[in-house]
Order: structure tokens, then C-alpha cells, then sequence
């Protein structure tokens, strides 16, 4: 454990995330992902009085991609375990949970388990490669965006990093790669429904917007409001 992200809502004055590396076999220290979930409270208060001790100005991280903007970091001295889904094919943790610390363990000696050297380093970014993102197919411009393409239309994706939910610590690109993995279920239960959009800029905290009727409407979603240049949309149709 390296770093750690501020938390955010109603964890303000605790840790929101935790950002985590493994050693390579030439030493580097490679940036992993972020663990976000598992954590009781009181867990937290006590990770919190740990890593304060520990911080430092600089990134540890010499490998792999570039922690979050706003990371604290600290002494990578502290080793925790995490239950996750698999790795991606940049070399991170997907879906990672917090499990506790290993006391039983020095820093030093965490690498990756599988062995799999090849994967935990993966070549030098392109320009454009191609990656997965949940069940769809990502030509990436850059780590951060990409394009795809669903039922035809081009899509693009921006921001993939963004963090959405602060509390947790999940990714614009982790909910896209969930939803696309839903979809077979959810498509068939929204199909031909009304459905209610609504935003949130500051995803849960402030005032909620609607959208105007028919602005931005997505393909295969119909916008019917009352009549009006200027109206709000009271209700979408999804497409079958």
C-alpha cells in the first residue's frame, strides 16, 4: 500500500481509497489499482492513523500507469490483502476488495502471484491499441479515452479514469464495463418503458437538472415532452 485517495461524502475526514502497487522482478514498483470497498469504519480510522505517519511528497510508483491526480502518498511499508476478479490487460486489479493487512508479510516481497511476468508488464503504450472494457471492445487513444462501437454507431469515451463514485473509488471506465456486462438482462427489461432521466453534477451532492426535451437523447431512446422549445423532458422511451 502506497498511497491513498481522500475520501469524499461520508467518508470527508477518512480515506476514500486505497492505491496499491507490486514490486517487478528488476524492483520497480508498479502501480496496481485502487481499492475502494471491504472497509468498515473503524477499519478506516485505523488505516487512517497508519498511514498518516507514513507520508511522503512523492510518488513510490516507478511502473505501470500514473496513480490518480489528488493521491496522497506514503512509505511503501504496509502490505494488505485484496479479493478481485482478475487482472486487466493493463496489469491492474479488477473489482479489487479490501481483506485487512498482513502483518505477517515485509513490503519487499509482494509481487505478483500468478507469475505471469509478460502480463504484469505490459508493452509500452501506442497511440492507439486495443483494449476490453467490460464485454466491449475499446481501440484506446491514449489511457484515458477510446472509441467503440455498439449495434453500428462509433462511441466515443472520455475520462475513463474519472473517479464516480468517491466513496468507493470506482471509475467512469469500471461502471461502462459493468453496464456492458448487464446489458443482455437490463436491455430486456427497460425495452419500450418510460424511463426518468435525471443528473447529477456533483454525482449526488447538490441540486438535481433535467434534461430538455430531446437534448441529447441517445439512439434508440425517444424523448416526448409537453410541447415547448425551451421544456424539460417528463419522460424517455427506450428503444426494443
Amino acid at each position: 500500500m502506497e498511497a491513498w485517495m481522500a475520501g469524499k461524502g461520508k467518508r470527508s475526514r477518512s480515506i476514500g481509497a486505497l492505491l496499491i502497487g507490486v514490486y517487478d522482478s528488476d524492483g520497480a514498483l508498479r502501480y496496481v489499482g485502487r481499492v475502494g470497498s471491504g472497509f468498515s469504519d473503524s477499519e478506516l480510522q485505523r488505516l487512517s492513523g497508519l498511514l498518516e505517519p507514513l507520508r511522503r511528497e512523492r510518488s513510490p510508483f516507478t511502473s505501470g500507469e500514473q496513480p490518480p491526480r489528488g493521491a496522497l502518498f506514503c512509505e511503501p511499508e504496509l502490505v494488505v490483502e485484496v479479493e478481485f476478479a482478475n487482472w486487466t490487460d493493463a496489469g491492474n486489479l479488477r473489482a479489487p476488495t479490501y481483506k485487512g493487512l498482513r502483518e505477517d508479510k515485509q513490503a519487499n516481497e509482494v509481487v505478483r502471484e500468478d507469475g505471469d511476468e509478460a502480463q504484469a508488464k505490459p508493452p509500452p503504450e501506442k497511440p492507439r491499441t486495443k483494449a476490453t472494457l467490460g464485454s466491449l471492445s475499446i481501440r484506446r487513444a491514449g489511457s484515458r479515452s477510446g472509441e467503440t462501437t455498439v449495434d453500428g454507431r462509433e462511441l466515443k469515451l472520455s475520462n475513463l479514469d474519472k473517479v464516480l463514485y468517491p466513496e468507493t473509488g470506482f471509475t467512469k471506465g469500471e461502471v461502462i464495463a459493468y453496464y456492458s456486462q448487464i446489458a443482455p438482462v437490463l436491455l430486456g427489461h427497460l425495452a419500450g418503458r418510460p424511463l426518468t432521466v435525471t443528473r447529477w453534477p456533483g454525482w449526488g451532492a447538490g441540486e438535481v437538472v433535467l434534461p430538455e426535451a430531446g437534448a441529447g437523447a441517445s439512439p434508440g431512446v425517444g424523448a416526448h415532452g409537453n410541447g415547448g422549445k425551451r421544456e424539460q423532458a417528463d419522460r424517455l422511451h427506450a428503444g426494443g
